[in-house]
């Protein structure tokens, strides 16, 4: 038998004495020899010569020789030849003592192995490794049987092991395809995290010329780091700095206040996933821009291409009375685990993840990738799990329903082991059919719950009750459950200025705790304000800018970028998006919240599925002339495309026969 098992169990015992006094004693290791000579695998362990009470089985074929003795219903020993398949579960069996009912264990493996392991299973006796250790070292990255010997010793001994281990790989880890897009053709050659990107930037910078950048890195590579060339911008970036949950202290702010009037044009962003986007950036101030973002604790890794981006969740989280579990710590420890890894930048396609612990959707949530949603099960707050949600990719679809309930310290897990099954096993060929709903409806709702019980090694619960009561964005001044109050500001489309985010973490510092949350609907506010602060805080003339309340087509109102700053916009997109609010402002005022979410093109970066009326940009003919115009969505269904020019008609018109 091996030298090591026995020094190793001789280690745990001396190490408990150690920490608890004479609690064991060492009573000898479990003996098992191991014979691999000129191809004979010989493998005999415990008692092989059995009494007059032990019951024994045999097989033999022309390969194969296999003997166990049973002694009181429990195995004691074995002897096997020829193919060693299944001595691993024997040993364990003979270590552990277990109790069998029949000798099926003995040949089962020579045709198919049927046995479940479970995570405390051995796998290697010579190192003590077990099954559950394999899978988290395939969980952390290992993909061949070489990474599983460096990270585990698995099957570094005897090697009998080695098979076992490689069908456990085959199991989890699937191959990646031969005929992939060329998108995975970079990341598999130029991966940017595995040739440190970073170091190619700075030098680029030094330089200064833009059209210098290899086109690839340029229009892919960069985007890891979140760093975006617009070709509608020629010669300038875009920044994009990752805000978990919209939380935005007031020295972050001013850091990005400052970048935005160096080097940006004045020009902030405020986008539909609770971020700040900076505009009109020369390549020779990337590195001081994304240098002094990192030196406040922001940053704008893997805020573009195939990664995990910004988890969004109720800006107001932990603050007010409806926000019943506080998800900021949660998207915090799950952005940690991603953050910065190689095996979790490398998803087939983009990934969105929503944290709603609200009775109020002010994210809409279940128009991410993964959305957790607040729910009840037996008394006990968590979350209903919905999967697949999409607005791009072949239209919108909102997520759907898994029937899984999670109690929040679940969470965490749960999401990275779907980052990993997403990873492993989506599709790496086709960009317009790889997102996480695609694999959804790949494995149905069932395959894909088993998944991830297999992964996790556990059952999950089913769905609770779901207890969110209401959508759309909050306005004007909240109350919060500590006695101080939140302000909004309303910043139709996000047009935001530096100077104007300036003012504003300013007055975060003077009458609030100095903290701003940023939400979904690309608004602001101002928390923990004192009652007393109130009056002096919105007397300030940038309230006449951006009120605390204002018509519901301006407050719900979700817009990207649009074609004066993004390639693939069709339309202008924020303007159009302004018109028509301050359109139907003048002609139809109402309290009733219509939320209109604006996207410049299909791709959806303005969530048009989401809202009660969608538009996306687009163009049509109409006699012969070819025009501007706009998909028109209600409730994620597409009714018609509409010329621009008149559109305000066509929407006044709909909403006073009321369909929306």
């Amino acid at each position: 038998f091996g030298l090591l098992s026995p020094v190793m169990e001789q280690v745990r015992v001396c190490a408990r004495n150690l920490l608890y006094g004479n609690a064991e004693r060492y009573e000898g290791s479990f003996e098992y020899g191991l014979l691999k000579v000129a191809g004979v695998r010989l493998l005999s362990a415990g008692k092989v010569h059995e009494t007059e009470e032990d019951e024994t089985a045999l097989y033999m074929d022309r390969e194969n020789y296999r003997k166990a003795v049973v002694s009181k219903g429990r195995l004691v020993g074995v002897i096997l030849y020829g193919n060693l398949s299944g001595s691993e579960r024997m040993l364990s069996m003979i270590k552990s003592g277990e109790g069998i009912r029949d000798f099926s264990f003995l040949i089962k493996d020579l045709v198919v192995e049927e046995r479940e392991l479970k995570p405390e299973d051995m796998v290697c006796n010579c190192n003590l490794v077990s099954y559950g250790e394999l899978l988290k070292a395939i969980r952390g990255g290992a993909r061949t049987l070489e990474d599983i010997q460096r990270l585990t010793k698995a099957s570094t001994s005897c090697g009998s092991c080695a098979p076992l281990v490689e069908d456990i790989l085959k199991k989890h880890v699937k191959a990646r395809p031969q005929r992939i897009n060329k998108v995975e053709e970079y990341k598999r050659a130029k991966h940017p995290f595995e040739r440190n990107l970073m170091e190619s930037l700075i030098n680029w910078a030094e330089d200064g010329d833009w059209q210098k950048v290899p086109e690839e890195d340029r229009e892919i590579g960069l985007k890891w780091y979140g760093v975006f060339y617009r070709k509608a911008t020629p010669g300038y970036f875009m920044v994009r700095v990752r805000i978990t949950h919209g939380k935005l202290s007031s020295e972050q702010a001013l850091v990005l206040a400052h970048l935005s009037k160096k080097f940006g044009k004045n020009d902030v962003d405020i986008t539909s996933r609770q971020q700040i986007q900076l505009r009109w950036i020369e390549l020779k101030d990337l590195p001081k821009v994304l240098e002094a973002i990192e030196a406040v604790g922001l940053t704008t890794l893997q805020t573009g291409m195939d990664n995990i981006r910004n988890i969004t969740g109720d800006p107001l989280s932990g603050l007010v009375e409806e926000s019943f579990i506080d998800t900021l710590p949660i998207a915090r420890r799950i952005t940690e685990v991603f953050l910065g890894k190689k095996q979790h930048a490398d998803l087939p396609r983009k990934f969105n993840l929503a944290l709603l612990g609200s009775k109020h959707d002010c994210i809409n949530c279940r128009f991410n990738d993964l959305c957790f949603s607040l729910a009840v099960k037996d008394g006990k707050l968590g979350f209903n799990v919905y999967g697949g949600g999409k607005i791009g990719s072949g239209g919108p679809e909102p997520a759907l329903d898994l029937n899984i309930f999670l109690l929040p310290y679940e969470a965490v897990e749960v999401s990275k082991t779907v980052f990993e099954l997403y990873s492993d096993m989506g599709n790496r060929e086709d960009r317009n059919k790889n997102r996480f709903y695609f694999l959804i409806k790949e494995l149905g709702i069932e395959g894909l719950k088993k998944e991830l019980e297999r992964r996790l090694l556990r059952r999950l619960q089913e769905k609770g009750e779901d207890l969110v009561e209401k959508w759309g964005e909050r306005e004007g001044i909240i109350r919060q459950r500590n006695g101080l109050y939140a302000v909004s500001m309303i910043v139709p489309g996000g047009i935001f200025t530096g100077e104007d985010l300036e003012a504003v973490a300013y007055l975060s510092r003077k009458y609030g705790s100095g903290e701003l949350r940023l939400s979904v609907y690309q608004n602001v506010y101002i928390v923990n304000v004192p009652e007393e602060n109130l009056s002096e805080l919105l007397s300030h003339p940038i309230f006449e800018k951006y009120p605390i309340s204002t018509s519901p087509y301006f407050t719900n109102l979700i817009a990207c970028q649009g074609s004066r700053t993004c390639a693939f916009g069709v339309i202008e997109n924020k303007p159009d998006a302004l018109k028509l609010a301050s359109y139907l402002s003048q002609q139809l005022p109402t309290e009733r919240p219509i939320r209109m979410h604006w996207s410049g093109c299909a791709k959806g970066c303005g969530q048009h599925g989401a809202g009660d009326l969608g538009f996306v940009g687009t163009k049509m003919k109409e006699k012969g002339e070819v025009l501007l115009a706009v998909d028109v969505f209600v409730r994620g269904r597409k009714i018609s495309t509409v010329p621009l020019s008149d559109l305000n008609e066509y929407v006044k018109k709909m909403i006073m026969e009321g369909a929306v």
